[in-house]
Parts: C-alpha cells; sequence; structure tokens
C-alpha cells in the first residue's frame, strides 16, 4: 500500500468523521507524521544509493587488486611491475598507472601526467 494514499485516505476519514473540535489537532498530528514518514523515504533512498555505491565502488577495488597483484606490487607507496627476474628499475604511479620519471633536482618520481609524485628513494621490493 502506498503510504501517501493511506494519509489521504486517513485525512479524509478524520474530516468525514471526526468532531469538528478534534479535527485541526488530529489533522496536524497526521500531518506531521506524513511529513516525517517521507523525510524518512527519502533519507532512505539516498542511503541506498549510497550504499549501491559503495559496492560497485568495492567491486572495482577488489578487481584492480586481483589485477594489480598478479602484474603489479604496491610498495613504498607506488607500483612496481613484474619482470621475468624481478621488477622494473622504475616505478608505476598508483593513481593513474603511468609509468613514473625521476627528477633528481627535486629529489622525486613523477608520474607521466604529472599529478602525482613519490620520493627518489623509493625501491623496488626485494621478493
Amino acid at each position: 500500500m502506498n503510504i501517501t494514499l493511506a494519509f489521504q485516505e486517513l485525512d479524509d476519514l478524520i474530516v468525514r468523521h471526526a468532531p469538528p473540535q478534534d479535527r485541526s489537532v488530529l489533522r496536524n498530528k497526521l500531518h506531521l507524521l506524513r511529513d516525517q514518514v517521507e523525510a524518512y523515504i527519502v533519507e532512505k533512498e539516498k542511503l541506498t544509493f549510497d550504499h549501491m555505491t559503495l559496492i560497485q565502488n568495492y567491486e572495482a577495488l577488489r578487481l584492480s587488486q586481483s589485477k594489480e597483484s598478479a602484474e603489479f606490487v604496491t610498495h613504498m607507496g607506488v607500483l612496481w611491475k613484474r619482470t621475468p627476474v624481478g621488477f622494473e628499475a622504475r616505478p608505476y604511479c598508483k593513481e593513474c598507472r603511468s609509468v613514473m620519471t625521476p627528477v633528481p633536482r627535486a629529489r622525486i618520481w613523477v608520474c607521466s601526467t604529472g599529478g602525482h609524485h613519490a620520493p627518489l628513494g623509493v625501491n623496488p621490493p626485494t621478493d
């Protein structure tokens, strides 16, 4: 049953059957309840949307981590690409997955987009 319709039917019953001296009090209480229920419905819809967004983000993260573990390893805040004998010498950006370039004067690695950086002292994992 539609809650809005139920509130309207109850309001109609109050108008038709409640004594005149009680109608305004009953209708005011009913309208207050209706407003509160409508606010709860809006909040529930927002929380449901947020929940679905979190589930989608979690699934995307889970998939990216499973892909990451096969090809890349996170170490010291950057990604290191696996090779048959260990890891590449240059790190990859954890955010955009692009190879990073050293900037010796600034003592940092910078990704190819230029938006992210890491300390020049990061080293590949030893395993």
